[in-house]
Order: structure tokens, then sequence, then C-alpha cells
């Protein structure tokens, strides 16, 4: 172990934002992975390396194990899979260019698929491909996505397909992700077959997707998440927002059997192919909420067939999250998914009503009057313990419009 160990304190400079993103240092991110493999360790010993190598230590020396882990989990694995790589495509056309084409340019398409072939170059009998969907771009991010695999010459790994939606003009990643789903069952169908869902963004390395594999390979369960909260994940940590704070709150609220699930929103999570039938079935819900349907029907369908593995995300990390079309939508949907599949019961309808009866105005107040309460609470106890009730929270909220007047 101790050569491991010499390798790995070798990388002692911490990433910052900026230099995650370059090739040069994703590239030699996966180099470090093979240095490591290189020297023969086990599984037992990656994850011994993975405790040693805790989040006080270098980024860059637990990303490399977290690849390390993830490809000999591939290694391992004898009988040949296929994996699909769903990525919804919203408004990313500007990540899609060079940071050379402009200043927020990613090349994140060529990025994840360099990642796909460093991990399956050494398990050639396993399959891969990706299917991105645009779900509506107006900046028409699929046509972009679609040259450049062309002039990359990766049209047979990849492909890309278009949610139509006439008459309307809004992005709905959630459609996309449901189109790529089923993309991906009409390909493979179900035998032997993995599905992954990643954001188009590069903060997570598809290098990692053995993580989300083993388990699923291991166990009858519905859905693996990727998270950024259980110890050993590696991430950027940022100051806790008030806002993000009480849209967690609230919908965990609403849905408490939720609860043992900390991290839904992050972005990067896999379903085991002959299960997506029945969760793609009657799902509703084309924005932010859908990350909390699919855990739903699979919580209800049959208990803990959820689990999250702790992954390397170098994106937002704060206890809560700000969904990007907005938070208001976001909790209005959830209390739809409250009604549709859960029981009324006394405390969720409660919290459910004062949602529904949210606009913008008393959202803002809203937060503003909890932003020190929620700030000064422990992340436990906000996501298992009913602090605030609805009626505190409603008289708050008018207190802060009347002094705002």
């Amino acid at each position: 172990m101790k050569p491991c160990q010499d390798l790995l304190s070798e990388l002692t400079t911490d990433a910052s934002p900026g230099a995650w993103q370059t090739r040069r240092f994703q590239a030699n991110l996966l180099d470090a992975a093979d240095a490591l493999l290189d020297l023969g360790p086990d599984l037992y010993t990656l994850r011994q390396l993975e405790m040693a190598f805790d989040r006080r230590r270098a980024i860059p020396a637990q990303v490399v194990i977290k690849l390390a882990l993830s490809k000999r989990i591939l290694c391992d694995l004898r009988d040949p899979y296929r994996f699909t790589v769903v990525v919804p495509l919203l408004a990313d056309h500007r990540r899609l260019l060079t940071p050379q084409e402009h200043p927020q340019g990613e090349a994140c398409l060529q990025r994840k698929l360099e990642q796909l072939q460093w991990l399956f170059g050494s398990a050639l009998w396993h399959d891969w491909r990706m299917i991105l969907v645009d779900d509506g771009c107006p900046d028409h991010s699929g046509r972009i996505a679609r040259r450049q695999l062309l002039r990359l010459g990766r049209s047979r790994r990849a492909q890309v397909h278009f949610v139509e939606r006439a008459g309307e003009n809004r992005s709905h990643k959630g459609a996309a992700i449901t189109l790529g789903l089923h993309q991906a069952l009409a390909h493979w169908g179900t035998e032997h077959h993995l599905v992954m869902v990643s954001n188009a963004a590069i903060d997570v390395n598809l290098g990692q997707l053995g993580l989300l594999a083993q388990p699923m390979l291991a166990g009858r369960l519905w859905q693996v998440v990727g998270s950024r909260r259980l110890p050993y994940a590696v991430a950027r940590q940022n100051a806790p927002n008030p806002e993000a704070l009480l849209v967690e709150y609230l919908w965990r609220r609403m849905m408490p059997q939720l609860n043992g699930l900390g991290d839904p929103f992050s972005g990067f999570c896999g379903f085991r192919a002959q299960i997506l039938a029945s969760l793609l079935e009657g799902v509703t819900e084309l924005g932010p909420a859908q990350a909390l349907e699919w855990p739903l029907k699979a919580q209800l369908s049959e208990p803990d067939s959820i689990k999250e593995v702790a992954v390397a995300h170098l994106g937002q990390a704060e206890q809560g999250t700000v969904p990007a079309l907005g938070p208001l939508p976001m909790l209005q949907a959830a209390s739809r998914l409250y009604r549709r599949y859960l029981p009324q019961l006394p405390v969720s309808e409660q919290f459910s009503t004062l949602v529904e009866g949210l606009d913008a105005p008393r959202w803002e107040a809203l937060v503003g009057a909890m932003a020190g309460p929620l700030l000064a609470a422990a992340p436990e106890d906000l996501a298992r313990r009913c602090l605030f009730s609805p009626q505190h929270l409603a008289a708050r909220a008018r207190v802060k419009l009347s002094r705002e007047r």
C-alpha cells in the first residue's frame, strides 16, 4: 500500500474551479489513476486509500482514487455489460464550446467522451454509448453537439435526439431525460444493461461510472445516486445558502419518505434497465422535481431500493440546492407529487398548503425572515425534524412583508 500512498501524496495541489475545467488537468487525473492501477491494488486496498485520503487531503488525490476504484470495478466484472449514459442538454450551448471559443466553454462533450473511452479502454468486453437530448434549447445545443460528434468521428458512440414541443418555447430537462431513458431501452433492451444520467457540466468525471454500477450489480436496487455529501465524497465546500436550505426543508416535510436520501439533485445517478420501464410509466414531472419523482416511486414500490455512493463532484456542495428553473416551481411540483403519490398526513398536508399559497413576494419574505434560523440549525435536524411549523413560517413571512410595506 505504501507505493500507492507515495504516488498519491505527490498530488498535493488542490484544484481550483478553473484548473478543474482544463483538458490538461482532466487528462492528468486519468493518467494518475492508470499509474495507481499499474501498482496492482485490489478493491480492498483502494477502499483503504479512499479512507486514508479523506476530504482534508488534496482534492486531486481523492479524485484519482475514485477513478481507479471505478475502473477496477469494471475490469473485475467479467460478465459483459452494456452502459448507456444519458446527458440532457439544457441551455448548454456555451458549455459545449472550448474555452478558446467562449469564456464559459468547457468542451464538455469531448471531455466526457474521453473519460468514457479511458474507463472502458481496459475492459473491452463491455460496451457503451452516450445519448444526448436537446430539450428544446432555444440556442440549439443539440445542433452544436451533433456537429461536434461528426467532427470528432464519434457518431457511432454518441447520438443526439431532440424533444419536439410544438408551439412551446420552454426548455424541459425532465422531458429530455425521459426521452433519453426511453431511447436507451429501445436500443439495448433490459438484459445486462445499466443506464446512467449525468448533467452536461464537467463537474463529475464520467470515469466514475463503476462506482454507481457496483451496488446495482450487487443487489436489487432501483436507483443509485452519486452523492456530494456522504463521508469520502469529494466536493468543493461552499457557504450555506438560506434559500437552498428552505427549499430542501419544505420538500422534505412534504415527503418524509425521502429523508434518507441525502442528495437527490446531484445530477449523477444510475438505474438498472430492468426497472426503468416501471419508473418511467406515468411520470408526470418534467421540471427539476423529476429528481424526486423517480426515488419516490422507487421507494414506494420497493422500500430500501435506493442507494447513495460517494463520488467526486466539484460543483456546489452546500446543504440544499436551488433549482436552476427557480425554487417556487420546484416546490409547487413537489406539492403535486405529494398529492399524487402519498397519503394525506396532517403535517405534510399543512406544509403542502403553505407551499401552494406562496407567490414571489411571499417567498422572498419567507427566505428573508428565516435566513438566520436556517443557517443556525444543524443540517441533520433540517433534514429529519420539523423545526419550524407551517404556522410559524407563515407568520414570519407575514411580519416580514408588513415591515417592508
